[in-house]
């Protein structure tokens, strides 16, 4: 990391949380950010401008340092790897590989052109040059095939088979953020062999959601506003989501294991109509018993999906 500042891949001007950044105005403050183990919003509406009482929805970030550092542990990369990146962002991770590996033995993929263009530009910086390219990672880089490891730096509810085809079998590994509901939860790390992937769920992060099939911008708020409610609740509260969608409308619950509620609930219809924070029901503290309650009698517009951490 001392190898690779990450000041040399931030803009100009980020977000921490609600606190907006600037380096022009504020150079010690944009500096702290630069060099603490937090997430770091880059972009925001895609790059497009936003009003002023519109929501700002997070569309590219730089990672928290740690994360990253436990992402690519789990990726588990050697010195003669040739990787691919999906998601070049900043262009801060495919600078840090290609720190380990070599520049010649790295591709990223990012696609948004505004960001690839970017990352293209931040790396010389740090003496590096890694093939950053503009593309939808979904289908890879079949043109540099094939890779030893494969890493997605955003959040996909399933794994591309292109990924799988572009693995070297039978050492190849993928490690991606996966999940679904209101917000990502668990890095998948699959092994490769004879076009199957096969593997395993660790940790819990959050990262920018996959751009190709974005919910719009109304179901994407509630996820965020969920996950930071969530996020207050003391250490040892193991959270539990039900998440329902249906023709016209959505409404969404969440709730805690042990018969106690941190309720929200949301009604969409044609635009943004109710968005409350409030106690809401009692909740049975057994997961299935939770999963048909859920399904039965608080979400009847959809099918309720039940995401459980820690179990």
């Amino acid at each position: 990391m001392a190898s690779v500042p990450r000041e040399l891949f931030l803009p100009d001007e980020v977000e921490v949380g609600d606190e907006f950044v600037s380096r022009a105005t504020s150079p010690t403050r944009w500096l702290e950010v630069a060099h603490t183990d937090v997430s770091v919003t880059t972009q925001v509406h895609d790059g497009r401008p936003t009003g002023p009482e519109e929501y700002r929805l997070p569309t590219s970030s730089s990672s928290q340092p740690s994360v990253m550092l436990e992402m690519l542990s789990l990726l588990g990369v050697q010195a003669t790897d040739r990787l691919l990146e999906l998601g070049s962002g900043t262009g801060l991770n495919a600078a840090w590989l290609a720190h380990r590996v070599g520049s010649h033995r790295v591709v990223s993929v990012e696609i948004d052109p505004v960001l690839a263009e970017q990352a293209v530009k931040n790396t010389p910086a740090a003496g590096l040059s890694p093939c950053i390219v503009q593309g939808d990672g979904e289908h890879g880089r079949p043109a540099g095939a094939p890779y030893q490891r494969v890493i997605a730096t955003y959040a996909v509810t399933a794994i591309p088979y292109a990924w799988v085809e572009q693995v070297a079998a039978p050492q190849g590994r993928i490690v991606a953020p996966w999940g679904g509901s209101f917000f990502p939860y668990s890095f998948a790390v699959l092994d490769v062999r004879d076009g199957r992937a096969e593997g395993r769920f660790t940790g819990y992060p959050a990262f920018m959601r996959d751009r190709t099939p974005r919910p719009e911008l109304a179901i994407q708020r509630i996820r965020d506003e969920a996950r930071g409610l969530l996020a207050e609740l003391p250490e040892g509260q193991r959270p539990a989501l039900g998440w329902a969608e249906g023709a016209g409308r959505v409404r969404a619950l969440g709730a805690l294991y042990g018969g106690r509620t941190c309720g929200f609930s949301l009604r969409h219809g044609d635009g943004w109509s109710e968005w409350a924070v409030r106690p809401h029901l009692v909740l049975p503290a057994d997961p299935e018993a939770l999963a048909a309650e859920l399904s039965a009698e608080d979400m009847p517009c959809g099918v309720c999906a039940l995401c459980r951490h820690g179990r």
